[in-house]
């Protein structure tokens, strides 16, 4: 079988699923879902990865017959990765005797895709105020800054940086982060705009579940009755390591909400070659969720 690749695997395991459900209960799908289903249902997973999610279907379709009455009165909605209201990150949708939510994860936890060079249309801040737009001004002189040094077409990276780049890079990615950390921490001065942060990160949506399939185990988290936040503080760090030399670029962005939720985010190219709006990504982890009120179970 050709390797496959992670988002690959992330929607077939939403096939797999939603298949199931359609075929066990009779579920009448979406037209968005049918397209989905449609799209996904050729592509092409490792043998052991497809043990692994079918094992894991049968213990979701447990735990959702406790969660909402299935049959063919069920309508199945699979969600798009934008939701322009920014009120959800649930990739499936059940609409029955009541709706629940939930995104589906294989063998990765990111809560959040949002990139960080987007930061100034999270919080709900004026876009004309006078932080916004010194905070774009200042965002397009870093990149013309970086592109002096690795012009627009130059492959500087396959899988991690190549070392002649590492320095300038490291640079960028670190004064991109501190604008983005002093715009945020500035902007949510404000409770309101605090909250509207927290909830673009989280998702917004109400009955909503995050589902993990983590090797052999699948892990339910309910994110129904999160505490909201009041205040947050972001830090800019470096975890340097002699082991790996990619420690030397990569920043991470703290994210330290005061309801406990402490999230990571963490830079990675999104390309080797430099562009025109250099590709930039960063992988969200939630690393402590503190006295919050999510609640963990194990299926």
């Amino acid at each position: 079988m050709t390797k496959s690749r992670p988002n690959d695997n992330g929607r077939y395991f939403e096939f797999l699923l939603t298949d199931f459900l359609v075929k066990e209960f009779k579920i009448s799908l979406t037209e968005r879902a049918k397209i989905d289903q449609e799209r996904d249902k050729e592509k092409v997973v490792k043998p052991k990865a497809l043990k692994g999610m079918n094992d894991a279907v049968k213990k979701i379709k447990n735990w959702l017959e406790k969660q909402v009455e299935l049959n063919s009165k069920c309508i199945l909605d699979r969600l798009p990765d934008k939701d322009v209201n920014q009120s959800s990150h649930a990739d499936i949708s059940i609409i029955g005797s009541k709706k629940i939510s939930f995104s589906l994860k294989h063998n990765h936890e990111a809560i959040f895709h949002g990139r960080i060079n987007a930061c100034s249309n999270w919080t709900g801040i004026d876009k004309k105020s006078s932080l916004t737009t010194k905070f774009e001004k200042n965002k397009k002189n870093l990149y013309l800054d970086i592109q002096k040094k690795i012009p627009v077409g130059t492959k500087f990276a396959d899988k991690g940086i190549y070392e002649e780049y590492r320095e300038e890079w490291s640079k960028f990615v670190y004064e991109l982060h501190e604008l983005a950390r002093n715009f945020l921490n500035k902007a949510c001065k404000d409770t309101r705009k605090t909250r509207n942060l927290f909830n673009t990160i989280m998702g917004s949506g109400s009955d909503e579940f995050r589902i993990l399939q983590k090797n052999s185990k699948v892990i339910v988290q309910d994110l129904r009755n999160l505490s909201l936040p009041n205040k947050v503080k972001i830090d800019n760090v470096q975890n340097l390591s002699d082991k790996d030399p990619r420690s030397s670029y990569v920043w991470h962005l703290v994210f330290c909400f005061d309801n406990g939720i402490k999230i990571d985010a963490r830079n990675k190219q999104d390309s080797g070659t430099m562009a025109t709006t250099p590709k930039l990504k960063l992988d969200w982890q939630v690393i402590d969720w503190g006295n919050s009120g999510m609640i963990e179970k194990i299926l």
